[in-house]
């Protein structure tokens, strides 16, 4: 009996701290949601529209100017690779999901999807420049359905890839970038995240060699709630959870449209001068007009009446309203202007920096070229003179060989001349003997 009551104590208390456990890495890890977080937390800054080849997409409010992976954020290394940390309040899924795609008539629009990454970007480098652009829809590590437009791309020189304000260092003129990318090549560098392949951007050490410097690193946390990215320290922390696209998500308002999104990802010009029908549909909510400022309200939770009314009132100060656009893309292009001169002014200390180093480079390699020649010329001259020497020591042993052996020809013959007159001593003694007793 007493074992018993033993063995189910102990299951019990082994079934409370795995359910302890299980709750307690289900608060640290990754949550599942749907495709209704999207529709819900996207709707107070832009508009969802409906298209017959993507879906529900979405449009944002923004200034005309916007470029995704571009304004109002800026990188960070970390654990997942480069990660983009935007400022805006909704940033948390169109930068870590789903597409990007630009048309001509509605600007920038985002398409949903259920993979997370630190960024949907391709990237390139050369010796001078890493570049970076958003992946279009359909393309990916392991499919490229079209090439992305070289303007999409982002140039900047790698000491200025971490800055915060990257942004007043890069030139965004058509010809230069189109310059810069037919002289980089694609970094393929890739990583893989529950099944999820992307591609990382520069490693920290391709960026030490280009800079000197080691980037900071920050550690990626998971956040329970959608809202702004937080960094604190070497921590950021992201809202970042499982999707699933489930049926019956759907937005709550869904925008009205006259003509479909364009199926090839179009030119971006760098303003939205062309798109004419951004502003129509961002106009059908004037509730939600003007920058994106972290708006919760929505049509359909505002009675009918006073929605009329208000739309109305709107329709009314269109004119106003126009003219306070006017004014506000008037000051737009001052700041712009005053961005670009800083930064041909920076272009312009850069190249004079530059040309420095050049001419530094150069001078040291005269000097180096000077120093080798020194050297060569010295190293003929010690041959020149080794080689002097030695034939210097081969005349004089050849010549005391010589001597040598003219010194034995003599004696030789001289040995050979008293050989002779000794044979013939020898011959004429008997001869003379024989004379002698003749007599």
């Amino acid at each position: 009996m007493r074992r018993s009551k033993f063995w189910l104590s102990s299951i019990c208390l082994a079934l409370v701290l795995l359910a302890s456990i299980s709750t307690g890495s289900r608060a640290q890890g990754r949550y599942t949601a749907s495709y209704q977080d999207f529709y819900d937390g996207l709707a107070p800054y832009g508009q969802w529209i409906q298209d017959a080849q993507y879906g529900y997409v979405w449009l944002p409010d923004v200034a005309d100017d916007f470029r995704p992976y571009y304004t109002n954020g800026y990188w960070a290394n970390t654990q997942y690779g480069n990660t983009w940390v935007s400022d805006y309040d909704w940033g948390w899924a169109p930068f870590h999901y789903g597409r990007w795609t630009y048309d001509n008539y509605y600007g920038w629009l985002w398409i949903p999807d259920t993979e997370w990454a630190p960024a949907w970007v391709s990237w390139r480098s050369s010796n001078d420049y890493y570049g970076w652009a958003p992946m279009g829809p359909g393309i990916n590590i392991n499919i490229n359905l079209g090439r992305i437009p070289v303007d999409w791309w982002v140039f900047i020189n790698p000491g200025y890839f971490y800055d915060r304000s990257f942004y007043r260092y890069c030139n965004n003129d058509f010809s230069f970038r189109r310059g810069v990318y037919s002289r980089t090549s694609i970094i393929n560098y890739t990583y893989i995240d529950n099944r999820t392949t992307y591609y990382t951007g520069p490693r920290a050490d391709d960026y030490y060699q280009h800079t000197g410097r080691r980037p900071s690193m920050f550690n990626i946390d998971n956040n329970n709630r959608r809202g702004a990215t937080r960094v604190k320290g070497d921590r950021i922390s992201v809202y970042r959870p499982d999707m699933r696209n489930t049926a019956g998500a759907s937005p709550t308002r869904v925008a009205n449209t006259d003509r479909a999104i364009t199926r090839r990802p179009q030119v971006f010009n760098g303003t939205a001068a062309n798109a004419q029908g951004r502003e129509a549909i961002l106009g059908q909510n004037r509730l939600n007009a003007g920058p994106s400022s972290g708006r919760t309200q929505r049509m359909n939770e505002i009675p009918a009446s006073s929605v009329q009314q208000k739309v109305t009132i709107c329709e009314q100060g269109n004119t106003q309203v126009q003219q306070q656009r006017m004014q506000q893309n008037a000051t737009v292009d001052q700041q712009r202007n005053m961005q670009v001169q800083q930064q041909r002014m920076q272009q312009q200390r850069d190249a004079q920096i530059q040309q420095q180093r050049n001419t530094q480079m150069e001078q040291q390699r005269a000097q180096q070229a000077q120093q080798r020649d020194m050297q060569v010329q010295q190293q003929r001259m010690m041959q020149q003179q080794r080689d002097a020497q030695m034939q210097q020591q081969r005349n004089t042993q050849m010549e005391q060989q010589r001597a040598q052996q003219a010194q034995q020809r003599d004696i030789q013959m001289q040995q050979r001349t008293q050989q002779n007159q000794s044979i013939q001593r020898q011959e004429e003694s008997p001869m003379r003997m024989r004379r002698d007793g003749s007599r």
